[in-house]
């Protein structure tokens, strides 16, 4: 059986536990049995008195014991209480790590919430947007037990909770007690039934991005300021965070205005299924994700997606296609955005997004491994989408049958670990068919 490894913190504990020990044995026992050791010697000998000196030495003898597990006990307590900080000190690490390597705003958003829950140990959690021109949407998001249900009931009293805490950066700790004197319009109404809140506003400079709230809905479990202290530091975090993806995207809005105009000239001229592209993009980057991709390949990796059939445009003449010409649209598609110095990279990407796993695909007869990664996801989803779209020129075919049918081309068309990530989105309920 392998023996269970020891964590720093653990071994950290373990030592101060030795010390205190140490310590007290130097201090209290070896004086203690010198003692008795000279009054046996030479005390007793010369007195009539010895019983009551032997007792004396056994109550103290006792009163050191009791010490002792007295200190062992306190030593206990105080280093689990170390460990525990440390522990959630290293949560708050990793939640902020977690923060700083997203890339996007929707993502930062659902990594704030989901760290907030995880760190302060709530039972939901709820994350309002301050409305902000450079965003496509504002509305809250919502994780954990009865979430929605709780924004759903209480939406005013959060907003004005929501909206105090903009005012104030240190954020706020209710409990079910403080709710009169919160000075909340409809708080008293609005959270009654709720055991503690968390709320602390996710700032940026020069502006409050939102505000994320934590709940824990067990009257005996309510939050302390410790864990206010921690949200704090998250939503501080995830405020910069979130800015600087405001401004990282602003910088590319050039790049992504072109990759649309694009991907509505192929929609609207080349006999293109509308939405194809934008579906395949979504797939893409969800398959990419469950994958393992980092936030930075799945960003080129959807854009990818989204022109991986833009040599179609320089096929179409308005006629009926042969297989032979419609073969020719990924060299294209190369051809044409490899010049091009900020799409450059996503050029092999969309030249082999036509290769099969088996080497039998085109333009290369690449197999496994030799085509990229992003090639082979774009390749797969593009088959999930033109055999399960509305729009596509086959009879639309239930996701169900389509998988089971990827199932079986897994290692000869299709990457295994690609259609098996896929399967698992959708089983999951986290790809919608159709949805562009």
């Amino acid at each position: 059986m392998r023996k269970k490894r020891l964590s720093p913190l653990s071994l950290m504990s373990q030592t101060f536990g030795h010390r205190a020990f140490v310590v007290f044995f130097l201090a209290s026992v070896v004086p203690l049995g010198l003692l008795a050791l000279a009054g046996r010697e030479f005390v007793m000998p010369q007195t009539s008195e010895g019983a009551g000196f032997q007792a004396a030495i056994l109550f103290t003898a006792l009163l050191v014991l009791v010490s002792f597990f007295a200190l062992r006990h306190a030593t206990r307590e105080a280093t689990a209480e170390m460990a525990a900080r440390n522990e959630r000190l290293r949560s708050l690490v990793a939640a902020t790590h977690s923060l700083t390597s997203s890339g996007f705003v929707d993502t930062i958003a659902k990594e704030t919430l989901a760290s907030s829950v995880a760190l302060c140990s709530a039972s939901a959690g709820l994350l309002l947007f301050e409305p902000d021109p450079r965003q496509a949407t504002s509305a809250p998001k919502c994780i954990g037990e009865g979430a929605e249900r709780i924004l759903e009931r209480h939406r005013a009293a959060l907003m004005a909770l929501a909206e105090r805490v903009r005012r104030d950066p240190k954020g706020a700790l209710i409990d079910e007690e403080d709710l009169a004197a919160a000075d909340l319009a409809g708080a008293v109404e609005g959270f009654g039934n709720l055991g503690s809140l968390l709320a602390a506003p996710l700032l940026a400079p020069g502006r409050t991005a939102g505000v994320v709230v934590c709940v824990r809905r067990s009257q005996d479990d309510r939050f302390g300021q410790a864990d206010l202290d921690l949200l704090l530091s998250l939503a501080r975090q995830a405020g910069i965070t979130i800015d600087n993806a405001y401004l990282i995207e602003s910088e590319k809005n050039f790049f992504t205005h072109v990759t649309q105009l694009l991907v509505g000239a192929l929609d609207r001229f080349a006999n293109h299924q509308p939405g194809h592209s934008r579906r395949v993009a979504h797939y893409a980057v969800a398959v990419g994700r469950e994958m393992g991709l980092d936030s930075a390949r799945c960003e080129r990796l959807f854009f990818a997606a989204l022109l991986h059939d833009i040599g179609m445009l320089r096929l179409s003449d308005g006629g009926v296609m042969s297989q032979e010409r419609y073969r020719e649209h990924a060299r294209f598609g190369y051809e044409m955005i490899e010049p091009i110095t900020l799409w450059s990279d996503l050029a092999p990407m969309v030249l082999h997004h036509q290769e099969r796993f088996d080497g039998q695909g085109y333009p290369e007869g690449l197999a496994g491994e030799e085509i990229p990664i992003e090639a082979r996801i774009i390749g797969l989803v593009e088959a999930f989408d033109t055999m399960t779209s509305r729009h596509s020129y086959r009879v639309p075919r239930p996701a169900a049958e389509v998988l089971r049918e990827i199932g079986e081309l897994a290692g000869k068309q299709f990457d295994p670990a690609a259609a098996a990530a896929l399967t698992a989105l959708v089983e999951r309920g986290e790809v919608e068919v159709g949805e562009a």
